[in-house]
């Protein structure tokens, strides 16, 4: 790794460790016996099981969240994620021969993610009368996620003669990113799922930096 990508490597785990202790702070204020949440007898959060698909990333997760504080919750994602690509091209060698070639390829790629998610406006909204079912309301925390290149399928065709190769990969990545989110009650307990955030992603021994984006609906149940 070099050292300008060791030095940005560095500075983001700073700003994660930075977005922990405010996180740390704001549960340990929700846990004070001298806070006014700790009065309450019920969590604002509840235990939430739903489907969830992914839009902009095609992929189709089982999403579990379980409440650990008053305003937080675990968040378990499972699934696969859904690729798929298609080029073609097409030219001449020494004006006469032609070469035309099209390539299809499709992959199924498991994905599994960790997260901590801190509902921060959700008492909020309790007290103005909106709903917070399903956890409906604004969050920032942070997501662990790993995903394999899974199985793919690889098809070539070149001046009519096809070519066809599967096969399971167990090459991948993982990534941490620092998000926020929010969720949405719609109605019949599907619900509307947005979150964004910077994110660096580790491959092959090499660290990588990007943007986490997510937008997606989920049916709970």
């Amino acid at each position: 790794m070099s050292k300008s990508k060791l030095t940005n490597l560095q500075g983001y785990f700073a700003f994660l460790v930075f977005l922990c202790g405010i996180t740390s702070d704001t549960f340990a204020q929700e846990v004070n016996p001298t806070s006014k949440i700790e009065e309450k007898t019920d969590y604002y959060v509840s235990p939430s099981k739903s489907v969830k698909l992914s839009l902009l990333s095609p992929m189709l997760t089982f999403q579990y969240e379980k409440p650990i504080g008053p305003k937080t919750v675990f968040d378990v994602n499972a699934g696969i994620a859904l690729n798929f690509s298609f080029g073609s091209y097409s030219g001449s060698f020494n004006d006469t021969e032609i070469f035309k070639s099209e390539s299809i390829s499709v992959g199924f790629s498991p994905i599994l993610s960790l997260a901590v998610k801190n509902y921060y406006n959700i008492d909020k909204r309790q007290e103005k009368g909106k709903s917070i079912v399903n956890n409906t309301a604004n969050y920032f925390g942070g997501r662990l996620f790993g995903i394999l290149v899974g199985w793919h399928s690889y098809q070539l065709e070149i001046n009519g003669q096809k070519s066809k190769q599967s096969e399971f990969s167990s090459d991948g990545a993982i990534g941490l990113t620092a998000m926020w989110g929010m969720n949405r009650h719609l109605k019949n307990n599907f619900n509307f799922n947005l979150e964004v955030g910077p994110a660096v992603v580790l491959s092959d021994g090499d660290a990588g930096f990007g943007a986490w984006i997510n937008i997606g609906f989920s049916k709970s149940f």
